[in-house]
């Protein structure tokens, strides 16, 4: 508290000070200098920056492209200067003039910026820097590269970065996407992060980005290796992404207000695969369904009607459904078919009502955004302030989705020549009303039971009072059954959330050549979780325990202070030499508190306090104080305009390291030439732009919070149980990383940018066992080399450049490999708990291994997997063995044929148990399970879940009044476990079982997609075939992730003035409007945060996440 009334002094002090302070403007102009800015089109250029860096004044053109620079009698000697002027997205210009008293004029005519070199670049360098004299790579991505606002400021990134693995795993409204840059940086990320390092215009964040307004963006810049993140030292290890928010210091003269309001609806795109028929049998109508009760000696004696047997269940009376009657044919994981059924039975009966789950579940919902700003300058004083209402309901039913209302207020100051400041102030206030219905382990869920649903369920269904079914499945299915939209219509949840970032910074210039800066910044986010269960939640089996209610309560506070103070030096020597000399202190001070408590058996319905709850108490608190200090020097020189070299060396310190390590050193050195600045270059007009780069950091990951110390669990009776053994000497990890690229631009009009990183991240951080004389489990020690290299390139191609119609594209693309180099440890697994409560070693950590490898079961493909001797008689027209239509190996038998299983009944017939290949009972026609040379079930690699490469294309274009952009964004090569699809096969719900559509010789029964058969090795089971069997991943459903998404979509037309007033303008905007893709499930963009990896990016498994929505919407927007 004492620190948040600290931080509110000095934000309140600060504001007053910048009214009181502000100087009085100079009565007398001795020299004035006006003009105007417009592109090379002859399109005047509003907002433009038109500056003296010799006076530090600054001015910026109004909507006529126009400006005036005033300038006092006491600085007017008839000295030269240099005028430039700078736009975004054009490259920049500049005249030189002498400044006499009197008027003058001078107009600029700026060309497009085609390289995206002439930008300035603040990011990863130790003063600002136009793009062009960069030694290494920073992407920078401005406002008007960003035409179709995201939810949160990542999304609105997608597509656009090179070597940036940006996922969107989870659809759920308030869900934020999940980034990688150049590839994982950790093998142990659990209990920290993947994720590069935040800033919000220069103050490290600590929360979520979805409380960020992407309207107030200006731009983003992405620093994507330690060759270029050295500077920010042990927290860049995974690179760092800066978002600078718009300001008036560079605006016109007056206040200018803008107003955008969008409007639509969001929906889910793909439809999940689910099956349209059905084993069970029927009377004749094919309306009933028969019963397993025999009656007169028939097999269907006893006739259900669907709706009826569910009206019945869930009418009990009670807090839980009633058991149902037996379906015949009813097989799945409840029920385990016999040899003949498995054999014998299709799908292929219809349901009598053909519903769709999903889509009853699915409905379009509202997406709206609203924002109002205030951009302008008064004399010295810049100022943008904002507010926004953003709602996305989620396009499920009964679900409010996610609301954040926000407002900012920045502050620019120029105080005198050499004296300036500002101030940066951002609040939000979130409600989250779905983070319960985005499984990513633990028990059933939305997804999971929309998933395992038959066609004819009628998910709204209601029983006699009113309420949604809790079961809308009659068959014997276990926890599936449980009707979801019960689920999200009375499990009610919301997560609240404030956040606060501000910052400050003051410039004083006290020589020509020195400047000093100091900064100061706060990031508060709180959160609080009210979820509820209310008494008398119902079931489908009695559990008076559940049914009693439950009730949660959790917050969180966190926050981050961080200071710094920086002095820059610049001379110029012998004309040519231009040095910088930097230096800068920083320190860290962040806090994060979290606190639960929840319990169960409400004594009063529908109180929502703590105090209802009466037994099965649960209560945790914790608190994180973590402290680091920095410091670095910095020498930049440029030569002659084009060769340019630079060095820094950073030494942090942070509460994180062990006590024994607390500092770690980091550095960097780079260079670069500009070659067609050299007098000499040959081809000024077929290669108008030569620059080769070159830079080698070093950066850090830093510890998790417990890692350093000796850890232990509280038992019963307040025992103290040994669990992680500390470690004094533990160290950061160090990411060192080579870059080597270089810029080009072709006949003035194409630009083209490539790099090559290789990134050696050592000192992994892991959990190592410990031998049981220690008493503790495990401990955390350094032990281990990650190596990712990366192919980066970006071309901007303007296909057309005329008067009245301007067509121009931008490509990227991208690829990393990463390798587990050294282990210095015994190789491990990586243990992942998609749910419901199952984990799976899907990864193996071992040198060599390629990171993102899924390990599984395959089926026997090629002859010679087969052990003799059957490996002989296989692969030949009448051969026993034989490849089917899905590429699998088969047993036939000698002389039949693959298409003959239904009309000579081979599909009932099998090798006997002992007498197939590993001894095992070989079923006609089935999949065959691949083992090793000793007969156990083999365990191969069945994918990677990392990309092979990425490619982003966007256009942009303009025609009179019209703008027309689009964004295509596509992921090549990667492979994902389709945990929904796969688990779907246990209960034969997926639409590859429907045989609708199939003929006599190609259809298959449905033990083919169950479980294996019998075996005298390990891994036998009660089925036959084996593509669904025992959850694990295989062949069959890890499959290709591969995606080209229409990303983003937007048409806009230029009204105009309306009856004289406001520039109106009006469009059409989607997100996420088309996948192509062969993936079976709703959308190939996902991932799990389950496992070491701790990423969704990098952890390849598609559970039960909730589907990415898309979007449409008609938005207006004007200015005044």
């Amino acid at each position: 508290m004492t620190k948040l009334l600290r931080s509110t002094r000095f934000f309140v002090g600060g504001l007053i000070a910048l009214a009181l302070v502000a100087p009085a403007i100079a009565q007398g102009q001795e020299a004035v200098v006006t003009g105007r800015v417009v592109s090379d089109q002859g399109q005047p250029l509003a907002g433009a920056n038109v500056f003296i860096t010799e006076l530090n004044i600054s001015v910026g053109t109004n909507q006529s492209g126009v400006f005036t620079i005033n300038i006092p009698a006491a600085r007017v000697r008839g000295q030269p200067v240099v005028l430039r002027a700078r736009a975004i997205g054009y490259q920049p210009a500049a005249n030189p003039i002498a400044l006499n008293a009197g008027s003058q004029s001078v107009d600029f005519n700026l060309r497009k910026d085609l390289t995206e070199l002439s930008a300035v670049v603040v990011t990863g360098v130790t003063k600002a820097t136009e793009a062009i004299k960069l030694p290494f790579t920073v992407t920078r991505v401005d406002s008007s590269q960003m035409p179709v606002t995201g939810s949160n400021p990542i999304t609105q990134l997608q597509g656009k970065i090179p070597g940036a693995l940006i996922v969107n795993a989870s659809g759920r409204p308030g869900a934020a996407p999940s980034i990688v840059l150049r590839g994982p940086v950790s093998l142990n990320a659990t209990g920290r992060t993947q994720q590069p390092l935040y800033l919000l215009d220069g103050v490290p964040l600590n929360g979520g980005l979805p409380d960020i307004n992407p309207e107030d963006i200006e731009d983003v810049e992405v620093v994507k290796g330690a060759a270029a993140a050295s500077l920010y030292g042990a927290r860049a290890g995974a690179g760092v992404i800066n978002i600078t928010t718009k300001s008036g210091r560079n605006s016109p003269e007056g206040i200018r207000f803008s107003a955008r309001t969008e409007v639509g609806g969001s929906n889910i795109e793909r439809a999940f695969p689910l099956a349209t028929r059905s084993a069970l049998a029927t009377d004749p109508t094919g309306q009933l369904f028969c019963t397993t009760e025999v009656v007169g000696g028939s097999p269907c004696g006893r006739l259900i009607n669907w709706d009826d047997e569910v009206q019945r269940i869930n009418n009990s009376g009670e807090d839980f459904s009633l058991p149902p009657q037996k379906f015949y044919h009813d097989f799945g994981i409840g029920l385990a078919p016999l040899y003949p059924s498995l054999t014998g039975l299709y799908l292929v009966t219809p349901w009598p009502h053909l519903r769709d789950p999903v889509s009853q579940a699915v409905s379009p919902s509202q997406y709206a955004n609203s924002n109002i700003d205030m951009r302008g300058k008064v004399g010295n004083t810049g100022v943008y302030a904002s507010i926004s209402n953003f709602v996305q309901e989620g396009a499920v039913k009964f679900l409010p989705g996610f609301t954040r209302n926000s407002a900012r207020v920045n502050v620019d100051q120029r105080f005198s020549d050499r004296i300036s400041g500002n101030i940066n102030s951002y609040y939000s206030q979130s409600v989250d009303h779905a983070a319960n219905f985005d499984e990513t382990s633990g028990t059933a869920g939305t997804w999971f039971n929309l998933t395992r649903a038959p066609w004819i369920s009628d998910m709204l269904a209601r029983d006699n009072l009113g309420r949604i079914v809790v079961r809308q499945n009659p068959l014997d299915q276990g926890t599936q059954n449980f009707n979801p939209l019960y689920s999200t219509a009375y499990n009610k949840r919301a997560d609240r959330g404030t956040r606060f970032v501000g910052g400050a910074s003051l410039r004083f210039t006290p020589l020509d050549w020195l400047n000093l800066e100091a900064n100061t910044g706060y990031d508060r986010s709180t959160a609080y979780t009210l979820q509820m269960r209310d008494k008398g939640w119902r079931v489908t089996a009695a559990s008076p325990s559940t049914s009693a209610g439950f009730i949660q309560n959790g917050g969180l506070d966190n926050e981050t202070f961080t200071s710094s103070l920086s002095a820059a030096a610049t001379r110029t020597f012998f004309n040519d030499l231009n040095a910088t000399f930097t230096s800068r202190y920083v320190y860290s001070d962040q806090t994060l508190r979290a606190d639960s408590l929840s319990g169960t058996d409400i004594a009063i319905g529908g109180l929502e306090s703590a105090d209802a709850a009466t037994k099965n108490f649960s209560i945790s608190s914790g608190t994180q104080a973590i402290r680091d200090m920095g410091f670095f020097t910095g020498l930049d020189f440029e030569y002659k305009d084009r060769y340019i070299f630079g060095g820094l060396i950073r030494r942090d310190g942070s509460s994180l390291f062990g006590a024994g390590n607390r500092w770690q050193t980091f550095g960097r050195g780079s260079a670069a030439w500009i070659l067609s600045r050299e007098p000499w270059w040959p081809a000024v007009d077929a290669l108008s732009l030569f620059k080769l780069r070159a830079s080698l950091g070093t950066t850090g990951q830093r510890p998790r919070f417990n890692a350093q110390y000796g850890t232990y669990t509280l038992g019963a009776g307040g025992t103290f149980n040994p669990a992680n053994l500390g470690n004094p000497n533990l160290k950061p990890e160090i990411n060192r990383e080579l870059e080597l690229g270089g810029d080009f631009e072709f006949a003035r009009r194409i630009g083209f940018n490539l790099s090559y990183a290789k990134a050696v991240i050592d000192r992994q951080i892991l959990p190592v066992k410990q031998p049981t004389a220690t008493g503790f489990s495990s401990q955390w020690i350094n032990a281990g080399v990650i190596t990712n290299k990366t192919w980066e390139a970006t071309m901007n191609i303007p296909i057309l450049n005329r008067e009245s119609l301007n067509w121009s594209t931008r490509l990227i693309y991208d690829r990393t490999r990463s390798i587990l180099t050294r282990l210095d440890v015994p190789e491990f697994v990586g243990t992942i708990t998609p749910g419901p409560g199952n984990t799976f070693d899907i990864f193996k950590f071992r040198t060599g291994e390629e990171i993102g490898t899924i390990y599984g079961q395959d089926f026997v493909r090629r002859c010679n997997q087969l052990p003799a001797p059957f490996s002989a008689d296989c692969g030949g027209p009448n051969s026993s063995f034989r490849t089917n239509d899905q590429g699998f190996i088969v047993w036939v038998g000698q002389g039949n044929q693959l298409t003959e299983g239904i009309t000579r009944n081979l599909w009932t017939t099998n090798l006997p148990l002992g007498t197939g290949p590993w001894g095992n009972r070989t079923n006609w026609g089935m999949p065959i399970t691949l083992r090793d040379s000793t007969g156990n079930i083999a365990v191969v690699p069945v994918g990677n879940g990392l990309p092979r490469f990425h490619w982003g294309m966007s256009h942009n274009i303009d025609y009179k009044r019209f703008n027309v952009y689009g964004l295509l964004d596509a992921y090549r090569g990667q492979k994902l476990w389709n945990i929904a699809y796969a688990w779907s096969h246990g209960d034969l719900q997926t639409s590859d079982i429907d045989q609708t559509g199939k003929s006599v010789e190609t259809a298959k029964p449905i033990g083919y997609y169950w479980r294996r058969g019998q075996s005298t090795s390990p891994g036998g089971n009660s089925g036959v075939g084996g593509l669904y069997d025992a959850l694990a991943p295989n062949t069959f459903n890890v499959e290709d992730a591969s995606y080209v998404k229409l990303r983003e979509l937007s048409v806009g037309y230029h009204i105009g003035p309306l009856g004289g007033r406001g520039d109106w303008k009006l469009g059409f905007v989607g997100r996420n409007l088309h996948t192509w893709t062969k993936y079976r499930g709703f959308d190939p963009e996902s991932g799990n945060t389950t496992g070491p990896l701790n990423s969704s990016a990098l952890t390849p498994v598609a559970g039960y996440r909730f589907p990415n929505l898309r979007t449409y919407t008609a938005q207006l927007s004007s200015s005044f």
